[in-house]
């Protein structure tokens, strides 16, 4: 294994690896979090980032997957099978596209050129997953080459045989592209674990699980935290951590801020945006458990309550179920458990009687699409961790 580089200042060198600091052949990127596969409680594990990304105009005009648009080669346009958008699936996304487009028959594709990087003389690089480099460009304002980045990343999500997710340097929101179209960069990631010897100030923490008697007998179904209890997380959702208990709270009303459904004095109905409303990409296309305050807060930063009041993202935040402000709107997996869960009344009565038997037939999630709508009628029904 080769040894660390150099961290960037003397004053950072008595700390543990941060974003920002070079570490491991490149520049730590993300420290994983609670939740995040492959997470350990006591060990610095996460992402490091190369470097200096690859630039089109440096590497011959490559592109996803070094494929032009041409109608000679449309018929080779195919679903590389690289879907998953989670941390940790870089390398195995990365790993299919190489089968898919080797690097005899396409030496200028994104998979091929990432992999082929040895920065630190390592050779476990990959191109990173959607949320892999969504968690990276979170913390690009402490790193000097993701901040002052023109152009977008490439990453190894594909969305089917044509597009792509990217992600754009300016705003740090995804995005799909053409596969074949160039512009984008590459920047090669890979997964480090910290030195076992320089973690003897934090294996002295203790390793028990921490036990919260308030929520240590919490069932599905049961009042609290401003709601009642809809999911526990599990393994390998975003905020898990073994030992402790942690979940989704739903309100148990549709909430109402007087604003009208178009053409219609009804008040319990909500547009994505205001009639008139000009649409605009927010970025909010987190689709998985644990993500809805992420995206909630994407959709406030476009269109803030100050000025769109009456958006679902601004009634779901402004919530103050329990005396919570942290209230969302779900995501699309979050919703779907709803929607299953309430038509499972034999298995969970206790929580529909709560919730209402139509309760979320149609309701509005916080997963963007493509575009937004703003002629959508759905109602809001607010979402929060504990």
């Amino acid at each position: 294994m080769p040894s660390l580089h150099p961290i960037l200042s003397a004053e950072k060198d008595a700390t543990l690896p941060a974003p920002g600091m070079r570490c491991c052949g490149g520049i730590v990127g993300y420290i994983l979090q609670p939740g995040d596969p492959g997470y350990e409680k006591g060990i610095v594990k996460g992402l490091v980032i190369a470097e200096k990304a690859m630039d089109p105009e440096t590497f011959q005009g490559y592109n996803w997957n070094d494929l032009s648009n041409s109608l000679d080669v449309r018929n080779q346009f195919r679903v590389a099978g690289a879907s998953a958008t989670a941390i940790g699936t870089g390398a195995s996304n990365t790993r299919q596209l190489l089968e898919t487009y080797p690097a005899s028959q396409r030496p200028r594709s994104a998979g091929v050129l990432a992999s082929a990087y040895r920065g630190g003389n390592y050779t476990d690089w990959f191109l990173p997953s959607l949320y892999e480099l969504m968690a990276i460009m979170e913390n690009r304002a402490l790193i000097d080459q993701l901040d002052s980045a023109k152009k977008g990343y490439w990453t190894s999500s594909e969305w089917d045989r044509w597009f792509a997710w990217y992600i754009s340097s300016g705003s740090g929101l995804p995005a799909l592209h053409y596969k074949c179209e160039e512009g984008n960069l590459i920047l090669p990631v890979r997964m480090f674990t910290y030195p076992e010897q320089n973690l003897a100030q934090i294996k002295e923490l203790p390793h028990h699980p921490v036990v919260d008697p308030e929520t240590a007998d919490l069932e599905i179904g049961d009042a609290f935290g401003g709601g009642v209890v809809l999911y526990i997380l599990q393994p390998g959702d975003k905020g898990y951590v073994e030992g402790e208990k942690h979940g989704i709270i739903i309100a148990t009303e549709d909430i109402n801020t007087g604003h009208k459904r178009y053409n219609s004095s009804r008040t319990d109905l909500y547009p994505m945006l205001e009639r008139g409303t000009p649409k605009k990409e927010t970025g909010a296309t987190a689709s998985a458990i644990g993500w809805s305050a992420w995206n909630t807060d994407r959709i406030l930063k476009v269109y803030p309550s100050s000025s769109h009041p009456h958006t679902a993202a601004a009634v779901a935040r402004g919530y103050r179920g329990g005396g919570f402000t942290d209230w969302s709107i779900p995501t699309h997996a979050e919703m779907s458990i709803v929607r299953e869960r309430t038509k499972n009344l034999k298995k969970y009565k206790t929580l529909v009687n709560k919730l209402g038997y139509d309760c979320c037939r149609s309701h509005w999630t916080s997963t963007q699409g493509t575009y937004l709508n703003n002629k959508k009628r759905q109602r809001v029904r607010p979402v929060r961790y504990f």
